[in-house]
């Protein structure tokens, strides 16, 4: 038996009679859509903790959002708001090595620098063109805190410090806009500048420069479980807050609005948010299991008109709701192309836009999947499911307490499974697959997302297993070693290929032609019983 080695670098080929290939893929026109969707644990162990290491080494505790550097280019580095850590983390992607940048593990409410700031429930985030500043919702606080970049100085731009406020009161007028209830602290829903405003649960943000924000300095579009869009004005000294719409699916309570807000409130939990090609706001309503979109008025103090444009507004399909229990939402629809508003979703949060694929992307938490819109002529078309099965899975948890569907089905019983060929998980294991395509894989409350459209790749929070996951985009090159090497051998040998780089994907054939992402995918050694190009 001869085995033979050649590499070709230019193709990033490896044959010892055996060649490997590494999945990519990108449209004819140059700009990257996500078309390959094996779903990859970028960083974080699995388990709750703080931990600065490299990879799965690292330690999240449940991260809510993500977002890129570098806006509209190649990003370098990801900043994620870690919640219940109360931190901010840095991933720096070459590496994927995770640093904390601000905050250290304790909630509470401080400016400062480095692990000196204090925050409470970080949950949104999101940085400026020049990759100057972060901008985090510190939930808990009511707040909008600013991180400068370079020194990692933590300032606050909008919300009052609430934390000093004795529990026994909670006396809104007396308490200076502060009011408290057993062990939480929070300030109200106040439009007004610096100090002076403050948001209830601020839940994500974007940064903007387009109308009728500043062109120069931008302004923040922030979501808060009030049931309202925010705008905030960077270019005023301080920071200006004003109401940009009050969201109440009925319409019950959102009459009496003005840019200084309503007089009544819907609580609808508006959660995640992102901005179209054409400037509309795209916002999550996570408790109405729906998506709308809100166009900006003529300026930064006039209202916003919004409009449902995705989803039902129920979080399940009637047909496929086995026995109508509370938070029964292990199931989704996929509705026929052109109706949107045919969709079910639960409990979507964090979104994000893809301008070059016209394409919304949906953290559909309460499904456990991610989901995408495509957008035609700039209305929304189709609603497609493009990874997660539906199933809640803990990534390190006991599949015999952790591992079952909302209805309480174990998840080794593929009979409730959205797709009946699609096992929900691996019988007695977790049912987590580190490298699952697309249905296959498994997720546990998904709830930020962002998108790098310059390599075809989106990047979400799991947050229930607390890692940062991607999708698609070009696996990292494989660096394939054999064994045994390049000769001639008896009558029968067995070919062992490993790669040292984490996450990569090796395919070969046995008939000597290239392997694609269709060939069998390496899984176990190979046994040569006579001459054979593998």
């Amino acid at each position: 038996m001869i085995i033979k080695t050649l590499f070709d670098t230019k193709k990033a080929l490896l044959c010892l009679a055996l060649c490997v290939l590494t999945a990519f893929s990108a449209n004819a026109s140059g700009a990257s859509t996500v078309t390959n969707t094996k779903v990859i644990t970028l960083v974080g162990s699995g388990v709750a903790g703080l931990t600065n290491a490299a990879g799965t080494n690292s330690k999240f505790n449940s991260p809510r959002s993500v977002v890129f550097n570098n806006p509209g280019a190649v990003p370098t580095v990801m900043y994620v708001a870690d919640t219940y850590n109360h931190a901010i983390r840095r991933v720096v992607l070459a590496t994927n090595d995770v640093i904390t940048i601000a905050g250290n593990g304790v909630s509470g409410w401080a400016d400062g620098t480095g692990a000196n700031a204090r925050f409470n429930a970080p949950t949104g985030i999101t940085i400026d063109s020049t990759n100057s500043n972060l901008y985090v919702a510190d939930s808990n606080n009511g707040a909008i805190r600013k991180i400068n970049i370079a020194s990692g100085a933590v300032t606050t731009i909008i919300g009052k410090n609430c934390s000093s406020v004795p529990t026994a009161e909670n006396n809104f007028a007396t308490n200076g806009g502060c009011f408290a209830s057993l062990d939480y602290y929070g300030a109200a829903y106040l439009p007004g500048t610096g100090p002076a405003a403050s948001f209830l649960l601020p839940q994500n943000l974007i940064m903007s420069y387009a109308a009728p924000c500043s062109s120069i300095s931008g302004c923040l579009w922030v979501t808060d479980n009030v049931g309202t869009l925010s705008v905030v004005d960077l270019s005023a000294s301080p920071a200006e807050m004003s109401m940009a719409a009050a969201i109440d699916p009925n319409g019950d309570a959102t009459a009496a609005c003005t840019s200084a807000g309503c007089a009544a409130y819907s609580f609808q939990q508006v959660s995640g948010v992102a901005q179209d090609s054409n400037g509309n706001l795209l916002i999550s309503v996570r408790s109405n299991h729906t998506i709308w979109s809100c166009t900006p008025g003529g300026s930064l103090r006039s209202l916003a008109s919004c409009s449902r444009i995705a989803g039902s507004g129920l979080s399940w399909n009637s047909v496929e709701d086995i026995d109508y229990t509370e938070n029964n939402y292990g199931y989704w629809v996929d509705e026929t192309v052109g109706q949107p508003l045919l969709a079910s979703f639960s409990y979507p949060m964090g979104l994000a836009f893809d301008a070059n694929a016209q394409t919304l992307y949906v953290a559909d938490q309460g499904n456990h999947v991610i989901r995408q819109i495509d957008f035609v002529n700039g209305a929304p078309n189709n609603v497609i499911t493009v990874a997660g099965n539906g199933v809640r899975t803990t990534l390190n948890g006991d599949p015999e307490v952790l591992g079952y569907n909302p209805v309480g089905v174990p998840l080794s019983d593929t009979s409730f499974c959205r797709t009946p060929n699609i096992p929900c998980g691996a019988p007695g294991g977790a049912g987590f697959d580190n490298n699952a395509d697309g249905l296959l894989a498994v997720m546990n409350s998904p709830s930020g997302v962002a998108a790098d459209y310059t390599r075809a790749l989106l990047v979400f929070a799991d947050t229930g297993n607390h890692v940062i996951r991607t999708i698609g985009g070009g696996e990292p090159a494989a660096t394939p070693t054999f064994s045994p090497a390049a000769g001639a051998y008896g009558p029968s040998q067995t070919v062992t290929i490993a790669s040292t780089t984490p996450s990569s994907t090796i395919y070969y054939t046995i008939d000597g032609s290239t392997p694609t992402t269709s060939s069998t995918r390496y899984t176990a050694p190979i046994t040569v019983n006579s001459t054979q190009t593998v």
